[in-house]
This record gives structure tokens, sequence and C-alpha cells, in this order.
């Protein structure tokens, strides 16, 4: 009888097993993408030789089984083979770096150093070479093996006199979260240093000026394109005004405007506390808020310029913060690099006025109706800037 209720329960007994089994907390695995990496890249070039050197942490160094001796410390002088090989294929593989068009070869070995996580040579490139002179650390010193940091080496003759440098690191998959810091020093010992989460993609260390409006343009150009309260914002401003002598007062105002506080804020002359982004965000949705009512409410709107210029201030304000995580790009030119990203907007704006008018001139011809039309679209805007507006002034109210 037992035997017969035994194997009856046998199907039970085994999923129960098997999901225990599933549930059960797995061992940690040393090959494990890391949670957050963070590098740091010094180059220098003097006008015969690039130098690169890299510190990198070591578990980042997935899939190699390190020598280690205890509960997990780091055999120095017998891990310092598989570490190399390690490199080779998750860092310097994945580094290309570029004298104008050139791609440069590395010449001769890498240089390799097991480091500890008190270690501070690479605050500078003068002193993180020095390190290198050193001899290695002996296998005294207990280290777990995930806090050991690896520096790296690496000379690159230059192939001509190009003094134009490009670097593409492609060390986003070293971490969940990895991001970089890179001090680019050129022969005549200006510096530029930019920091980045992920992959930059290729990235001009000593960029001409060409390069930098160029590169700004379009990333001005793709900022107000990709910025739904801005558009919003247009739209709430010119969808009233069918006099093309209005139209460009109106946008020629706010251009002002927002030119003003754009290039104060990129050039430091803004709060910087954190309650200030919260607040322009705010005013920014309360200007589509307060432009759909106005529409709503007033006929006549020749004084809308006010609105532009008024308005535009507070949305220079808004560019400010897309423009400050990439104003590092322009490297000297950074001046540049803000007239760039300001014609960009103001390239966007156009592009968006050259789709949109055609699409109103059509809708009015059609339907005879142009201040149903108005009133319609005011209030879908109105309603969209009214939620924002509350869900904004309920973030900032908790700075305080």
């Amino acid at each position: 009888m037992k035997f017969y209720l035994l194997k009856k329960r046998a199907p039970c007994l085994t999923a129960l097993l098997v999901l225990t089994y599933l549930l059960l907390p797995g061992p940690i695995s040393a090959h494990e993408i890391p949670e957050r990496v963070q590098l740091k890249i010094l180059m220098h070039e003097d006008g015969e030789n690039l130098d690169l050197l890299v510190r990198v942490p070591l578990e980042a160094m997935r899939d190699v089984d390190f020598s280690l001796r205890g509960p997990g410390y780091l055999n120095f002088s017998q891990s310092l083979p598989l570490i190399r090989e390690a490199i080779n294929l998750w860092v310097l593989d994945e580094i290309k770096v570029y004298q104008g068009s050139t791609r440069l070869k590395p010449v001769g070995e890498e240089s390799i150093r097991i480091s500890l996580p008190s270690d501070r040579s690479f605050e500078t490139y003068a002193t993180a070479t020095k390190q290198f002179d050193l001899p290695p650390l002996a296998d005294e010193p207990i280290l777990f093996w995930r806090q050991a940091y690896i520096n790296v080496r690496v000379n690159y003759l230059l192939s001509n006199a190009e003094t134009a440098f490009n670097l593409q690191p492609n060390l986003s998959g070293l971490g969940q979260l990895t991001s970089s810091v890179v001090i680019f020093t050129d022969r005549n010992q200006s510096e530029y240093q930019y920091d980045y989460v992920g992959s930059p993609g290729l990235l001009a260390l000593n960029p001409a000026r060409l390069q930098v409006i160029m590169q700004f343009i379009y990333r001005g150009f793709i900022h107000i394109l990709s910025g739904i309260d801005h558009l919003l914002f247009l739209a709430a401003l010119l969808v009233p005004l069918h006099n093309k002598r209005l139209l460009i007062i109106v946008v020629s105002s706010f251009t002002i405007g927002h030119s003003l506080t754009l290039a104060m804020a990129a050039l430091g002359f803004v709060p910087a506390a954190l309650w200030f982004p919260v607040t322009v965000e705010l005013f920014i949705a309360l200007s589509i808020l307060i432009l759909a009512l106005d529409n709503l409410i007033r006929l006549e709107h020749r004084r809308r310029w006010i609105f532009g210029l008024v308005f535009g201030l507070v949305h220079g304000f808004g560019f400010s913060f897309a423009l400050s995580q990439s104003l590092q790009y322009s490297g000297s030119h950074l001046l540049t690099g803000l007239l760039g990203f300001n014609l960009g907007v103001e390239l966007g704006q156009l592009f968006i006025l050259f789709l949109a008018l055609p699409i109103i001139i059509l809708i009015n011809r059609r339907l005879k109706q142009e201040r149903l039309m108005l009133i319609i679209a005011s209030v879908l805007i109105a309603h969209t800037g009214l939620h924002w507006t509350i869900d904004r002034w309920q973030l900032l109210s908790a700075y305080f």
C-alpha cells in the first residue's frame, strides 16, 4: 500500500524537488557582469609617439579563472599571464586610436601592472607613467581579486604630421553601467577631458572648429525634434498665427529669448542648486498651459511676440541642460559649440514650420472653421500642459 502511494505521488515529489532546486540561490560566479565599472584613460602625444594608459577593475575581465588562494585572494605572479590575455581580449582589442583618418597600431608589447585599490598614480599622466618603472607587486599583499585594478600602458608610433586625434573605445560591455574618464594631452601641453557613460562612438580628442560647429548643429537639430515639450510649446505659440510677418516676429523673439539664457547657462551664469532644473521644467509646462489658455480666450494675437520673448528665456535654460552634457565635446572651442547648438535649434524650428504650415493651411481651407480648429488644438495642448504642470510641481515640492 505504501509503495502504491509513493508511486502515485512520485510526479508531485519530482516537481517539488525541481522547483526547490530552481529557487535555491546559485553560487556566486566570478564571471558575472559587474553592476558598475569605472575606467580611466590617459593619453599623451609628443609629435612622435602617443602613449595610452588605461586603468580598469579586474572584475570586468570575465571568463577567466585567475589564480587564487584562500577565500579568493589573488596570486599576482601566477595570474599575470591570464590577465594579459584578458586585457587584450576585453580592453585593447576594443580600443581604436586614429591620427587623422589613419588608424594607429601598437608598437611592442603592452606593459601591465596589478594595482591596489588605494593606488592614486592615475591622477596624472606623469605619476601614472612612473608607476610602470617600479618593480611588480609581490604576492605578499592580501588582496581580494574583485578589489584589484589593472593598469595598462600601450605605445603608438605616429605615422604623419597630422595633429588631429580620435579615439573609439567600445568598452561599454565591461559592466552593466560603464563610466569613463578620458584625459588627452597634446604636444603643446593642452589638456582635454571627457566624461561619458557607455560608448561615445568616435571621440574627437582635440576637435577642429569646423568639426565642432557641424557636430553641434546636428545635436541642436536633433534635440529640438526629440523634445516633445518644446514641440508642444511651438504648436501652442504658432497655431493661431496666419500672418507671415507676425509669424516671423514671434519666431525671432523666441529665438532671441532662448539664445540669451542658453548662452548664460553655457557660460556658467546659472544656479547650481538641484532644484533649478526642476523649476525650469515646471515653468516650461506652465508656458504651454498659459499659451493654450490664451488661444482659447484671446481673439487677437498681435502682441504674441511678448510670449515668445519671455517664454523663450525659460526654454533657453531647458536647452542648456541638454547642451551642458555634450559641451565637453567641443574641446577648446566652447563658444563655437554653443553657436552650433543654437543654430541647430533654429534649423530644427524652421524644419518644423516648413512641415506644419502647409498642413495647417490645408486644414483651414478644407474645413473653413479656423476658430473651431484652434479651440480643439488648444484644449488638447492645455490638457497635456496641465498634467505636466501638476506632475512637475509635485516633483519640485519635494525639494522644499
